[in-house]
Formats: C-alpha cells, structure tokens, sequence
C-alpha cells in the first residue's frame, strides 16, 4: 500500500464494532468490492464491513490509508505522509499457548524473557511483542516468519530497545487503546528524513481519553 502525501503527521485511527453498520458496500475500491461476495462467515463480513466503513470515513477526510488490521471485529488504520514505511497490527487478547507460539516463532532472548514472566504479564508482554512483528511484516514487506525472527524487541527496567530489519531511522509505539486491545504501529523513515508525529483517533464516537502508551521504542542514532 502506496504511503500519504497529505497528512502533516501519522494517525492511527481505532473503530469499533458498531461501525459496521455504517458500512455502504458501493464505496469500496473495485478490489474490495470484487472481494465483498466471497466473505462467507459471518464474522469475518463483520470485521470487513467496519473496517471499510472507517475507511470510507477516512476517505471522506480526504486521506487514504496505509496500513490497515482488524481483530474481534474492531477496526484500525494508520495514515502517514509521504516517504515512509508503516506498519499497524491490532490484537486482543485470547487464551492461546503463549510460551509454545514463542518458542517456535520468537528469538530465543525473547522467550526467556517471557518465560521469567507470571500470567497475565505474560500472555500482555506474547501480544505486544506480536503486534510490534506483524507491523514489522507490514512495513517491511516481509513474510510473518521472518519477521518474527529477524525483528527483536527487549525491555529493561522500564526501557524498551529493538532491532529491525532496516537500516533507516524508526520508531514503534504499542498502545492499549480498551482493556484486552494491543495496538501497535510502526514508522520507517529513509536516512535522514525526520520520522512525524503520531496522533489516536476514534471513529464514529471521538476519542475520550488518550490511550495508555505501553511500549515506546526509537531507534539507535548511527
């Protein structure tokens, strides 16, 4: 996906459910409307629908967009000026064998520190770190696999480092938007272009509170 040349700054944007039922199928790109018949559960219609029903939203903002995720039928999108490599993941938490998931995908540093965690920690810190590689792939244009394994992220003491795939400068956040949701978003800049600004918005219904920010990550200056 093409990145902005309009928005001064990135936005990340979260949609609920609800937000399917402003969803009008003749707005969709020839793409997603060829796309739309095939959908046959009546789930993944659901998270369909609200996520180009927040598209169409953006569109009617004069934006596009540039990353899109969807999960338990909430919607996310980032936008972001021109130049840049994004990536934006949305996960809620779910049971799921965490420890036997990061064994096989994660690095090994990874799965230590995972393992030295006790539940819930544990199953928040296997998603954040999920959501981080899945916008990796994304901005990156990588295979999932590769990604969880080339992308290495580590906190110490509060402090969150990480290393990606990439020579350029940039930056992660990691957001808990509603209790249970993962949101993370990732901005890859060429050399020496400054990285913009992040900005949260809700849709339909305008963010109330700013999210809480759970991991914030930059970069190593060369």
């Amino acid at each position: 996906m093409e990145p902005l040349a309009t928005t001064p700054g990135s936005q990340a944007w979260l949609a609920p459910p609800q937000a399917a039922g402003r969803f009008d199928p003749a707005r969709q790109s020839p793409a997603d409307a060829a796309r739309w018949p095939t959908l046959n559960a009546p789930g993944r219609r659901r998270e369909w629908a609200a996520s180009r029903a927040l598209l169409a939203h953006l569109t009617d903002l004069g934006e596009r967009h540039a990353s899109l995720s969807h999960s338990q039928g909430w919607s996310a999108a980032l936008l972001a000026p021109e130049g840049l490599r994004v990536g934006l993941d949305l996960e809620w938490l779910r049971p799921r064998d965490v420890l036997a998931l990061a064994r096989h995908a994660y690095d090994p540093r990874e799965v230590e520190a995972l393992e030295a965690l006790p539940e819930p920690e544990r199953a928040l810190r296997f998603h954040l770190l999920w959501t981080l590689k899945e916008a990796c792939a994304k901005a990156l244009g990588l295979g999932l696999m590769t990604a969880t394994r080339s992308c290495n992220f580590a906190e110490s003491g509060g402090r969150w480092s990480g290393a990606i795939a990439s020579e350029g400068n940039w930056s992660a956040n990691v957001y808990a938007p509603r209790p249970g949701a993962v949101l993370a978003v990732l901005q890859v800049a060429r050399a020496g272009q400054p990285l913009p600004g992040l900005s949260c918005h809700e849709w339909p219904e305008p963010i109330t509170a700013p999210w809480p920010l759970l991991a914030e990550i930059r970069s190593v200056p060369r």
